[in-house]
């Protein structure tokens, strides 16, 4: 049956930046000093930061489905298993068909040894969850069987260890998440998930331009 390894550390995000430089993501509007990611969204043409919680991803052997195969005997019969996400949907919709996702890594940090980089991936609804394919370092550099989930993007990095991830095309409406990428046959066992739709309402923790303080929960 097929296996998975997972990295239980995601990638250690401090929880507060002091003394760092926090980069401006529109005028008027920089991004907080805290441990997740923002999202450079626009809402009624203005610009505003939305935070991409993270959410934790399950292992789905479908031990029911795989049993039935084995006992019917069929050669061509391949166990299954799925990388899920609960729910149909992400908490934070975005209205921007291109958000720009800032981020910030401790580079000092032993955990942080293999990360290879980062990804946007599709993710599938499917009931009351999302499916989310595993990507390999191997499929991020490019010399590994091309995977029609990944979406392309632009990387970018700032001062004080800030990255920025950018769709380099438009993102359809639907679910989608941002994972990191070890090296080797490691997965992330979190990830940061945020849905597209620019009819959604107005995310309640936004975060608009000349704000002082960050909303409670961030």
């Amino acid at each position: 049956m097929k296996r998975f390894a997972f990295a239980f550390c995601l990638v250690c995000l401090p929880v507060t930046l002091v003394g760092q430089e926090k980069p401006e993501a529109a005028p008027g509007l920089r991004v907080p000093g805290t441990a997740m990611p923002y999202a450079l969204d626009s809402f009624a043409g203005k610009p505003e930061l939305i935070p991409i919680q993270h959410s934790n991803v399950s292992l789905n052997n479908h031990a029911g489905a795989n049993v039935a195969g084995e006992l019917a005997g069929s050669f061509f019969y391949k166990p299954k298993a799925t990388t899920e996400l609960r729910g149909e949907e992400a908490a934070v919709t975005l209205h921007s068909r291109r958000p720009i996702l800032y981020f910030h890594i401790d580079g000092d940090d032993d955990h942080n040894e293999n990360l290879a980089g980062w990804a946007i991936v599709r993710a599938k609804a499917d009931n009351d969850r999302r499916i989310v394919a595993q990507i390999r370092f191997t499929q991020l550099t490019g010399h590994g069987k091309h995977n029609d989930d990944i979406i392309d993007t632009k990387e970018g990095h700032l001062p004080d260890g800030w990255t920025t991830i950018t769709p380099s095309e438009d993102l359809a409406n639907g679910q989608y998440v941002l994972t990191p990428i070890y090296k080797g046959n490691l997965f992330a066992s979190t990830v940061y998930a945020f849905g597209i739709d620019p009819s959604a309402p107005e995310d309640d923790l936004a975060i608009k331009p000349g704000a002082t303080d960050v909303p409670l929960g961030q």
